[in-house]
């Protein structure tokens, strides 16, 4: 098969691993019940993160493929226009055994389970008894395409929004973390106007964002607004209607009326947004609260300290976050290049292995004597080991689908992993669902692309000025007209039949 790019070796995109995970394993039965020790060749098109796609040789691989007994042959392709790469690969055809997809729900991948080019591998995943006992049911429903399941979610946790800030601006300015959207406001611009870095100069600024409006679900959730959509009067009603959708649009444009975030962010792309704070430019960003490993690690200032927290009070008095879907990503298993049911079992072998404790361990923890230790049965890392592990965990999870916390050696993380891990589990018990999250509109199908950019388009329009209320309420009415009411509709008749 001709990838289109040049095919690379797993390495230390992985983020962890045990040294004392048994080899034996590869050596065990293959799930169609061969018992044979040669390994299994699995290609697979996948996503880096990072500036350089993963080295050739490394460690992780090697521990990876002799416990899964599998060669492993990606194709890396870099995160910019990701989803377009995606989509070319699956027009061509000339697919892997497994694609990494971030647009499940996209006309070009509906399309295409629906014409067959995909295996539904739902009714396999009980036979494979890691990824039966890990994968979260919730997320498993939430992907299904016509109630059914076709691929394997690279999991995340059910909490996705945050805030990620510099401590030391916190500190310098005698401020506490924020525990309202008033506060969240006044620290903001404090980071813009007090000279929180106390250098004399005006020369920071407080919230960094980007032209996708990273942060905006997270500032949606605290002026009370639903996950996408709510039920009201038994239909289903899109969070555009909302009163506090425009309160967050508000909210993004007193920030930039008043110059407290970047002022060009409707041009700027993620890595952009980040070198802001890379150089101590902008003091905090909304976001994934696990972003704080990648700020840590990327940061040009040795002295900067980061934090972050999710637990906020909404205009409404509740403490609320939105939950996110669960995954970053899903891997699809081509027809075309699984031939036989006996070589989807491998494929789908290959992740149940990496789903094991040992392999859980792998990613969560590092190789033992260089990324952690072992003390009294648990993991240990040292200020030595978390400057190491700083860097691996910013690429980890990038083939793995369980998260890695439920059967992985316990023990004490390094303070910036342990700080977002917290964040999140301190809410919980405080998530908002969306309850349309496993619908799929055909309108929305075929025209998402264009109504989603009627919204876009319009947010940012009215958060820089060039649309008042008024404006922006005919925008919405434009894309009402467009197809939107026609998603409504549609929507509707798929929840009446939800078993309730």
């Amino acid at each position: 098969m001709a990838l289109p790019t040049t095919l690379l070796l797993l390495s230390s995109v992985l983020a962890a691993a045990c040294s004392n995970e048994s080899t034996n394993s590869a050596a065990s039965s293959t799930p169609n019940g061969s018992t044979s020790n040669e390994p299994f060749t699995l290609t697979m098109v996948d996503q880096f993160s990072q500036n350089q796609p993963p080295a050739e040789d490394d460690d992780f691989v090697k521990k990876v493929e002799a416990f899964t007994n599998t060669k492993l042959k990606i194709t890396w392709i870099p995160g910019g226009n990701v989803n377009e790469k995606i989509n070319a690969i699956i027009a061509s055809g000339d697919m892997p055994q497994a694609l990494i997809v971030f647009e499940n729900k996209s006309t070009t991948l509906v399309n295409a389970v629906r014409s067959g080019v995909f295996w539904e591998i739902g009714p396999y995943l009980k036979d494979f008894p890691n990824l039966n006992k890990y994968l979260y049911p919730q997320v498993l429903d939430g992907i299904k395409i016509d109630g059914k399941i076709y691929s394997l979610y690279r999991s995340r946790p059910l909490i996705g929004d945050g805030v990620v800030y510099r401590k030391d601006w916190l500190d310098n300015l005698g401020l506490s973390q924020p525990k309202t959207v008033d506060e969240l406001y006044n620290v903001i611009k404090a980071f813009t106007l007090n000279d929180p870095d106390k250098n004399g100069k005006n020369d920071t600024i407080g919230l960094v964002d980007e032209s996708a409006l990273r942060g905006f679900g997270y500032v949606l959730a605290i002026h009370g607004a639903p996950n996408e959509w709510e039920v009201k009067d038994g239909k289903l009603s899109p969070a555009l209607f909302h009163p506090g959708y425009l309160e967050a649009l508000k909210f993004y444009r007193r920030l930039y009326q008043e110059g407290l975030m970047n002022k060009d962010f409707s041009l700027q792309s993620r890595s952009q947004a980040h070198e802001l704070l890379y150089k101590s430019q902008a003091g905090l960003r909304i976001g994934d609260p696990d972003m704080i490993i990648g700020i840590a690690a990327g940061s040009t200032n040795p002295n900067a300290k980061y934090d972050t927290f999710v637990r906020l009070k909404s205009t409404t008095g509740q403490e609320r976050v939105f939950m996110s879907n669960g995954y970053t990503g899903n891997f699809f298993f081509p027809k075309s290049s699984i031939k036989t049911e006996a070589d989807l079992k491998k494929v789908l072998g290959f992740f149940d292995k990496l789903s094991a404790p040992d392999m859980q361990t792998l990613f969560t923890w590092g190789i033992e004597g260089k990324h952690y230790s072992v003390k009294d049965g648990k993991a240990v890392v040292s200020p030595e080991q978390a400057a190491i592990n700083s860097v691996v965990n910013n690429r980890r999870n990038e083939i793995q689908v369980v998260d890695g916390y439920q059967a992985s050696l316990p023990g004490t993380r390094n303070p910036i992993d342990q700080a977002w891990l917290s964040a999140k589990q301190d809410m919980n018990n405080n998530v908002v669902p969306n309850p349309a999250i496993s619908l799929i509109s055909q309108t929305q199908t075929e025209r998402g692309t264009e109504l989603n950019q009627i919204i876009e388009d319009a947010r940012v329009k009215f958060i820089i000025g060039e649309l008042d209320e008024n404006g922006w309420n005919n925008e919405v009415k434009k894309w009402r007209a467009a197809g939107g009411d026609k998603v409504i509709d549609e929507i509707n008749e798929l929840y009446q039949k939800m078993p309730k």
